[in-house]
């Protein structure tokens, strides 16, 4: 994958977790390419990028969580009590980290 076709499942990324509040680790992995991922200052800045916008990057665990808590109705609209408790109970990873 180009890097504009990182940019461009990046921006959609950005989108979506906006909508539901989170992303997951596998997301990451799975719309970008192996070498955006792999760079230390890539994940870095990912990491920072998605805080600042105030999107969790959860695991698959954090999302079951989620989805159980809304009783299977959508992912978005979480408390502040619910994304601490993600925040908290989350230990997911991207590639090599």
């Amino acid at each position: 994958m180009d890097n504009n076709a990182d940019m461009i499942n990046l921006k959609r990324l950005i989108h979506n977790g906006k909508n539901k509040g989170y992303i997951t680790f596998e997301e990451l992995n799975d719309d970008l390419s192996d070498d955006f991922v792999s760079s230390e200052e890539h994940i870095d800045e990912l990491m920072m990028m998605f805080q600042e916008l105030d999107i969790m990057v959860i695991d698959d665990a954090a999302k079951k969580k989620i989805e159980k808590a809304k009783g299977g109705k959508g992912e978005g609209g979480k408390s502040r009590r619910e994304r601490e408790c993600i925040r908290r109970s989350c230990r997911g990873s991207l590639r090599g980290r």
